[in-house]
């Protein structure tokens, strides 16, 4: 650390940065509403800071008396949940920029440590650390965060990892929620986001933002991805990031959306990189048995198996639902009674709650104050019951609600089932130890739901019960609120796919609904997304019109549809990959881009007519196609009637190998905002040659790339773009597919 840096260190945490004097090697600044005068000195090319007599190492300086490290230490171990039974899962990193292989391996835990401990010079390291909801992301960055602490009050290391959760709080600014998180649950308030910015540019801690979906999904908010760019941008190519995802932003194919963050980044060199976790398999489930003390795992395994007959079942291989179902059978007198109501169908997820509601009501939920004992409510009734607490917190978009709200929802489900006093007082305290609820960790008298996966499953039992009863202007409040999760959507279509006339019902409604939205919204989204739904594996005997709906990412990946008219819709990027479509008509539509892989296509008397796509990604060669013709006779070629296609066009295709050249090197751009010469010779192979001699000095001449310092062993070339990525994006789309009308422009623009 240079003069320099400290002095931006000491204005980040002075209480007026403004106020913080320097006069030779002294200074004074006003921390935490105290004077702090010092001395800095120079020994051995080493800062040093000396205060009222004591000299100290100024990184050791900025950590005790700046940044209170010691403290922030033992606030993590002290407010952290720890995990009894922690697994450490296997998995598959892809931290080597210049390949895009995934290698697995059998600690996701000590390799991601070793990710975090070795920074890359001159360049921020991004980490995305994905897998689906209930895996385990949380779970493993609570354990790191907590071991690292324990090892910095042990002086075993000098930096600390930071949990910061995002979900649920939509309406706070960035570094509103990053600061919220240091004070509300670490009880830490020694940081601004100034400070917390300039402690992860010198490695004092690196952050963990878990539940950052909406900041890094394609259509995220530009507000958000703002929020993100700016953080990256001012770190200034140094630090370390964490972010849980479903995802890593780079494997989305479509330029348009990964230019939003590209572009909002503005400069540096960031390098971002993918550990993702894989489920557990019988070892990991027997250890996390062991670990929680339940009487001979390997029976429990073995008895869970023969009712799922599936060794990769989710309710043996999700963390979220091992752990529930380890929790159940530590309480059950006869295991083997719960584990036979286990089912072994996809529709596992509803089996799986269902289980664990008809055990609460028929053996906790009893009232014993008369005799026979009754239960206090129904099996439907639990139901409808959590489904209230769900949809209350949807609503008000936060994951945990207060007591006295909790009792209100009661005193209104009493109301509305006319309990007894002595029922409604007896359901006010058991729902305080339900086994889907748990009391917050953090903060007192706040209640939440076990996983968001649970809240999820109420929130689509919510939205069934608004069907069943024609309330559609709550169905409508609920999708006004935000994009529904899709394992609400997976429950409502669940649910209704036992009665055809409801889906019937519903799609009417649906498309009504829709056309009454005059902008795009949550409730377009949100339509369009249950609408695929219902319509997914199902045989309709009358065509289906959907009309002027806003279609998100990836809708009609995974799906078959039948006797479908899409009019005037709107569809995000989206797959076609394990498609089948059949008897479909898509007319006036239009599409940001579709990738295709042939060999995963079912096509049967679809058609295409006066649709606007503005790209064609072919997910087997790598490459776009962008010209309207070409475009025609690729989707000709995968056997959809288009209108526009004559027969004497032929369905040969015919590409730029320049452009296609271009493309793949843009590609490795969102793995890393700066790369090195050997990167793209990797990625080239024998084409490297000619794109180093034909295509490279037009790039250079012309501005699209720059080329920058190398900071290495050996001697290469590196570059950066030289322009914003939208723009490139836009001009690909423009150009058709031809270089020399995209080289041209970029030529005239530079004026050489």
């Amino acid at each position: 650390m240079n003069l320099i840096e400290f002095k931006s260190i000491l204005a980040a945490f002075a209480d007026n940065p403004s106020d913080v004097q320097f006069e030779r090697n002294n200074f004074l600044a006003s921390i935490r509403g105290e004077d702090i005068i010092g001395k800095v000195k120079d020994k051995d090319d080493s800062l040093l800071i000396e205060e009222n007599g004591i000299q100290q190492p100024v990184r050791d300086w900025v950590a005790y008396r700046l940044a209170d490290m010691q403290t922030l230490a033992k606030r993590i171990i002290e407010n952290l949940p720890s995990e009894h039974g922690f697994v450490d899962p296997t998995g598959y990193i892809m931290l080597d920029e210049t390949t895009d292989e995934e290698k697995e391996v059998t600690s996701i835990t000590s390799n991601l440590f070793k990710s975090l401990e070795d920074p890359l010079v001159g360049t921020t390291k991004i980490i995305y650390l994905t897998s689906d909801a209930g895996e385990g992301k949380t779970t493993i960055i609570n354990h790191l965060a907590l071991e690292q602490a324990k090892k910095y009050t042990q002086s075993k290391s000098k930096w600390l990892l930071i949990p910061i959760p995002l979900s649920g709080r939509p309406f706070l600014r960035f570094d509103d929620i990053v600061v919220a998180s240091l004070v509300n649950r670490l009880r830490f308030r020694s940081f601004y986001y100034e400070s917390f910015i300039e402690l992860i540019k010198h490695r004092f801690i690196i952050p963990a933002f878990d539940g950052f979906e909406e900041m890094f999904m394609v259509g995220s908010t530009s507000e958000a991805l703002s929020a993100t760019g700016n953080m990256v941008s001012n770190l200034r190519s140094a630090g370390t990031l964490l972010f849980a995802t479903r995802k890593a932003f780079f494997e989305n194919k479509g330029f348009s959306g990964q230019a939003k963050l590209f572009d909002s980044i503005n400069s540096g060199s960031i390098v971002f990189s993918k550990v993702t976790i894989s489920r557990w398999n019988r070892d990991k489930f027997i250890e996390y048995a062991s670990k929680k003390n339940i009487d001979d795992p390997e029976n429990v395994y073995n008895l869970s198996l023969s009712k799922l007959k599936n060794p990769e079942h989710p309710i043996l291989t999700r963390p979220i639902l091992v752990n529930r179902l380890i929790t159940v059978l530590l309480e059950s007198s006869d295991k083997k009674q719960f584990i036979d109501k286990l089912s072994s169908s996809t529709n596992y997820f509803p089996s799986f709650v269902h289980s664990i509601i008809e055990r609460e009501a028929t053996t906790k939920w009893i009232d014993t104050s008369g005799e026979p004992y009754q239960p206090l409510i129904s099996v439907d009734e639990h139901y409808n019951l959590l489904a209230l607490i769900a949809e209350e917190m949807w609503l008000n978009s936060v994951d945990e609600i207060s007591e006295s709200l909790l009792e209100f929802i009661i005193d209104l489900f009493n109301e509305d089932k006319k309990l007894l006093p002595k029922i409604g007082d007896q359901i006010k305290e058991r729902i305080k130890q339900h086994a889907l609820i748990i009391f917050s960790q953090f903060e007192n008298k706040l209640y939440r739901f076990d996983h968001e996966e649970f809240k999820n499953f109420f929130i689509g039992i919510s939205l069934y019960n608004k069907t069943t009863t024609n309330d559609y202007q709550a169905f409508i409040s609920i999708l006004k609120r935000g994009k529904i999760p899709e394992l609400a959507f997976e429950v409502l279509t669940s649910k209704l796919s036992r009665n055809s006339d409801s889906i019937t019902r519903l799609l009417a409604n649906l498309n009504d609904f829709a056309l009454k939205e005059s902008i795009v919204s949550f409730i377009k989204e949100n339509l369009a997304s249950l609408g695929i739904r219902l319509i997914n594996n199902i045989v309709l005997s009358e065509k289906v019109t959907f009309s002027e709906y806003f279609f998100p990412h990836s809708s009609l990946e995974d799906k078959s549809i039948n006797n479908i008219l899409f009019s005037k819709c709107y569809f995000q990027e989206t797959s076609l990959l394990n498609t089948n479509i059949k008897n479909c008509l898509f007319e006036n539509c239009t599409f940001e881009q579709i990738n295709v892989d042939k060999s995963k296509l079912k096509i049967d008397s679809v058609m295409f007519n006066a649709n606007q796509i503005y790209c064609i990604y072919d997910l087997t060669e790598e490459f776009s196609i962008y010209a309207p013709n070409q475009i025609i006779r690729y989707l000709a070629s995968c056997g959809i009637q288009i209108d526009e296609f004559k027969a004497s066009d032929g369905i040969e295709e015919h590409y730029d190998e320049n452009i296609q050249l271009i493309e793949k090197v843009l590609r490795k751009f969102m793995r890393s905002t700066q790369l090195n010469e050997n990167i793209i010779k990797l990625k080239l192979g024998g084409k490297y040659d000619y794109f180093n001699k034909e295509i490279l000095p037009d790039l250079l001449k012309y501005g699209l790339f720059k080329e920058v310092e190398y900071i290495g062993s050996g001697s290469q070339r590196r570059f950066k773009l030289g322009v914003k990525f939208n723009e490139i994006d836009q001009l690909l789309k423009r150009c058709c597919n031809n270089y020399n009308d995209f080289i041209n422009y970029f030529k005239s623009k530079s004026g050489n």
